[in-house]
């Protein structure tokens, strides 16, 4: 867990700033942050609605090589389009509680291809994209179910979002975006 905070102190602070117990409003270290995390989960499970923030670790899972992103012009503009790999759906329904063949999702429209993490080689996926969400405590399991299964429709036209991998933590050096349009491939 020490290895976890560590790698992501920034994001647990994000994530706990806005917690309503004053025992996490000094944390200056990764040891503070840690113990005073940890007492108020302990002692107050409830009483914080970010406490996804410790509960999703990196994983290690072997991954499959993905598929080549299909290139495609939509309205003047170059598309990327990730297959998901079995791999991926599988890490995406693990994340969120549901059985793979649920998710329907064929792949995610980009603006940039995909691109390999530098600490261990996993290329980005929309499984760090859940992962990041969730361990951020940005959106619940419930939001990102229903987004990749269509049931929600994104509110803004343009999103842009830094890469963390999932499975090392290592920081991507480029963003990825999407647009609303055009809709993600689903089977």
């Amino acid at each position: 867990m020490g290895y976890l905070l560590d790698q992501s102190f920034d994001y647990i602070i994000a994530a706990f700033a806005q917690c309503p117990d004053e025992n996490l409003s000094n944390l200056s270290n990764v040891t503070s942050t840690y113990t005073a995390i940890s007492t108020h989960l302990t002692t107050q499970p409830n009483s914080c609605s970010y406490t996804m923030a410790l509960a999703l670790p990196m994983h290690n899972l072997p991954m499959d090589e993905p598929a080549a992103s299909e290139v495609f012009e939509y309205n003047n503009q170059t598309f990327y389009c990730w297959k998901l790999s079995e791999t991926e759906r599988a890490h995406i329904a693990s994340m969120l509680n549901m059985d793979a063949t649920d998710l329907k999702l064929k792949g995610n429209n980009f603006l940039q291809d995909r691109s390999q993490c530098s600490g261990c080689g996993k290329h980005s996926g929309m499984d760090d994209f859940v992962h990041n969400a969730l361990f951020a405590g940005i959106h619940s399991v419930e939001f990102m179910k229903d987004f990749l299964l269509g049931k929600t429709e994104q509110a803004t036209p343009y999103t842009e979002h830094e890469v963390t991998c999932s499975r090392c933590s290592t920081k991507h050096d480029e963003t990825k975006s999407w647009l609303a349009y055009p809709p993600w491939p689903r089977y």
